[in-house]
């Protein structure tokens, strides 16, 4: 029922209940008149002319407020029709919006499926990690810096580094295309996957060219813990343009709040105060003190909290000349939009490189609606999560072995995955799907990789000071960049977490169901709904056995 509607009964109910009530307090006074003083008969029926002559009057007062309520109700049902006719105007521009729609992104589609995927409009690529600061030479004197009683915890508070970014997948396409030149390029529109995915995509092909089995990093955490670094970078310097090139912006990240992200900075020797306030205000850092006697203890411990448990450890053992560590931590868990059924998972088997057949729990889904769609060398479907706009996406090469694999990877560059991307926009297809729960970890330095992407001088250091921006001690340099990462998936959904630490140092109708069977080693990716790479994964040999059907 309308608002108008509804007042116009109540009005006209409060009438009635008007002219009811007046009828009934005529009828009361009537009755007591009759039982009243036989001795006084003029004054009763004195009395009983006022009830006659209220009632009339109160009846005509009442028709007269009916008529106003029933003029009121046709000025109201004029107005209803008015709204009705207007509605249906919209109705109708609605629906050519819609065709005009449909026909702008079917021609969008058929340019990306036309487009020739060029390698040089790809953007230079570099990893995220966790950090250690050294000078060269013996450590300076702590800067007076106000250290709380528990733990040495400076008095920084955290901040939140987290912003809701729930974007709904039906989101236009006029986001993924740019014009330059009068050509057609592919790319994300999204700020975050522009910060994310150059740098983690190359890093990612790189690691899996001089590594032949699993891979798997956290674009975010590398990129995270690289920044905070960056701004401590000497201004004008040879370091600042090389991260500048590798990393892109160094300005904090917002990222959707299904996923928890955490900084730290560890801090012995010299470090700007400015500094640690810039770190706290932009990406939330936390700073501690680095303690002399086995330092790599409590940063192990934070990161295990951090990942509820998921990475124990991030370092083995610290260089004595580390003088500041700066910590990411990334962590994800969330539960399949559509969950697999627990029942429907039988024995399976998992055909590994070495051509050994695995035994795994192999999940089973069938959907008419799956989001799917075939390329030339690879069977590619995505499985969204409840919440947060993130999604899997997995890659299966048609052909086996491990060449068909690395082919997969190389062509995964940002171009090529912002036309999956849209492709998988609109792709809809009746899929059996079968996939093994499984876990993959990942952990090694990211030192060399960083460097032949393009950043070998904030490791070696400059004469003049490479990061003046963090210390006056112009040896400080980078010593190391160690990244780690796991993911694990099962029935319910996925859980995911990554760790990079930097080391600073001083020197010194449906169509009959497709199948797709993930029996052998495939890409796992999971993004945001704009396409921003929060992990992605080389699975060549995951692990199969010890995991729940559950979270």
């Amino acid at each position: 029922m309308s608002i108008k509607a509804a007042f116009r009964l109540s009005l006209l109910v409060a009438l009635a209940f008007d002219y009811v009530y007046a009828k009934r307090l005529d009828r009361d006074k009537l009755k007591q008149i009759k039982h009243s003083d036989e001795g006084a008969p003029k004054q009763a029926a004195g009395t009983l002319e006022d009830p006659k002559k209220d009632t009339s009057e109160r009846e005509e007062e009442a028709s007269k407020q009916v008529a106003v309520a029933m003029q009121q109700k046709s000025t109201f049902e004029d107005c209803d029709r008015e709204a009705a006719e207007q509605a249906a105007m919209m109705v109708e521009e609605k629906s050519t919006i819609e065709e005009s729609d449909r026909d702008a992104t079917g021609s969008a589609l058929a340019q990306v499926k036309a487009a020739d995927l060029n390698e040089a409009d790809v953007l230079p690529v570099a990893p995220s990690s966790n950090t250690q600061v050294h000078a060269r030479g013996s450590a300076p004197p702590s800067a007076g810096m106000h250290v709380g009683e528990h733990a040495g915890l400076v008095n920084l508070d955290r901040s939140a580094v987290q912003a809701v970014r729930n974007v709904g997948q039906g989101a236009g396409l006029e986001s993924i295309f740019a014009i330059r030149g009068g050509a057609t390029t592919y790319q994300h529109d999204s700020a975050l996957a522009a910060a994310l995915n150059p740098l983690g995509l190359g890093l990612f092909r790189s690691l899996s060219a001089s590594n032949k089995g699993n891979v798997v990093i956290s674009p975010l955490s590398v990129k995270m813990c690289l920044s905070m670094v960056a701004i401590g970078a000497t201004k004008g310097s040879v370091t600042e343009t090389e991260m500048t090139t590798v990393l892109g912006d160094f300005a904090a990240m917002q990222v959707d709040s299904a996923i928890d992200v955490a900084n730290s900075a560890w801090v012995r020797g010299a470090i700007k105060a400015e500094y640690l306030e810039q770190i706290q205000k932009e990406f939330g850092a936390r700073a501690f003190q680095l303690a002399d006697a086995d330092p790599e203890e409590p940063i192990n411990k934070w990161v295990k909290e951090s990942t509820r448990g998921r990475i124990e450890k991030l370092f083995d053992e610290l260089d004595p000349l580390t003088v500041m560590v700066l910590v990411n931590t990334v962590f994800f868990k969330g539960s399949w939009a559509k969950t697999f059924d627990a029942t429907q998972t039988q024995n399976g088997v998992f055909r590994a490189f070495d051509e050994k057949s695995i035994p795994c729990d192999m999940m089973y889904k069938k959907d008419k609606n799956m989001i799917f769609t075939e390329l030339d060398d690879a069977q590619v479907v995505r499985l969204p999560y409840a919440s947060g706009g993130l999604s899997a996406t997995i890659f299966l090469p048609r052909t086996e072995g491990p060449d068909a694999l690395d082919d997969v990877v190389g062509l995964l560059t940002p171009t090529s995955w912002a036309k999956v991307d849209v492709e998988l926009r609109m792709a809809r297809r009746h899929v059996e799907l079968r996939m093994p729960r499984f876990k993959v970890e990942f952990g090694e330095s990211l030192k060399s990789t960083l460097e032949q992407l393009g950043m070998p001088t904030p490791f070696e250091g400059e004469a003049s000071g490479a990061f003046l921006g963090m210390s006056d001690d112009p040896l400080v340099h980078i010593s190391e960049v160690m990244h780690k990462a796991t993911i694990e998936v099962n029935e319910e959904g996925t859980v995911a977490s990554a760790a990079t630490g930097a080391v600073m140092a001083t020197r010194s109708m449906p169509p009959p169901s497709l199948p797709m069977t993930i029996d052998r080693p495939f890409l796992f990716l999971i993004s945001d709904s704009d396409g921003a790479i929060m992990f992605v994964a080389k699975v060549s040999l995951p692990s199969l056995s010890g995991i729940g059907a559950t979270l």
